[in-house]
């Protein structure tokens, strides 16, 4: 191939790849507008109202986190301030709730290992918790213990995010699911009134999940039969096994006793073989 045509070769190829990605903003473009649109549109004016009413009527939300280095009883926090933000006012792709909970004073922690208190310390910065630490170090200057103190406050956040190149709805938490960090992904048909007021009960720790696993008895059943399928099939190969074992012992068992049959049968028969020669040479 010529040099020319090599250079003709390539520039077709950036102009369709161009096109194509063209392409694909125009449809991400039109998707938005029919489908994610619409819901975030519905999401923005719920969350408004709701934010709205809550710094009005302040309800007293009490949400516990289990930050005790013990793994004792859980810590209990004081939620309020509630802010909502968006990009937006006519075409939102992102919408995000936010609230603060606070101590009613600041709590301390002795932990007795560096293992201990590195692995406490990861835990308070994966809920990014405000907190003091006090190394306790021995004469060789290495940290053997360690002393926390909890100030806070943990930041509450719920962000909806439009994503028209993967067409769909992510909804991240923030500390408010036993994971400090969780990602929902939805179909934009999703984002419904329902799941919208599960959100705002979500937010306020009326409920602990924002999906529920919920099964239904036949669903359980066919679960419960499988589990117990299972269970069977291990007991059989459990028991395979160590027939196998036992009789794999009794032929071990069996072969040393033809062994030692034969050992002394052999031993025998050369003594037999030994006197017989002496009565030989005897009558010789």
């Amino acid at each position: 191939m010529s040099l020319l045509s090599q250079i003709e070769s390539e520039v077709q190829r950036i102009q369709e790849q161009s096109e194509a990605a063209q392409a694909e903003r125009e449809a991400q473009a039109v998707y938005f507008e029919a489908e994610l649109k619409p819901a975030m549109l519905r999401a923005r004016e719920y969350f408004s109202k709701l934010v709205e009413g809550l710094n009005i009527v302040k309800p007293e939300v009490a949400p516990t986190y289990q930050l005790n280095p013990d793994n004792e009883e859980e810590i209990e926090f004081s939620q309020s301030g509630y802010e909502f933000d968006y990009d937006s006012l006519q075409e939102p792709r992102q919408l995000v709730l936010r609230s603060s909970c606070t101590l009613d004073q600041p709590l301390q922690f002795f932990v007795a290992t560096k293992e201990g208190a590195e692995k406490y310390a990861t835990l308070l910065d994966e809920h990014g918790l405000s907190y003091h630490r006090r190394n306790h170090i021995d004469k060789l200057y290495e940290v053997r213990s360690a002393t926390f103190t909890l100030e806070g406050p943990i930041q509450i956040t719920i962000r909806l995010l439009a994503d028209p190149a993967r067409r769909c709805i992510y909804i991240d938490l923030r500390n408010i699911e036993s994971q400090p960090v969780k990602r929902y992904k939805f179909a934009p048909e999703k984002l419904d009134d329902a799941l919208l007021e599960r959100i705002g009960r979500l937010l306020l720790r009326q409920e602990s999940r924002l999906v529920s696993i919920d099964l239904d008895d036949s669903f359980r059943n066919e679960l419960r039969l499988k589990l117990e399928a299972q269970k069977a099939e291990q007991a059989r190969a459990l028991a395979e096994g160590l027939a196998y074992l036992e009789a794999q012992k009794e032929l071990d068992e069996s072969s040393r006793l033809r062994n030692r049959a034969s050992r002394a049968l052999s031993g025998v028969t050369s003594r037999l073989l030994k006197q017989s020669g002496v009565a030989q040479e005897t009558l010789h």
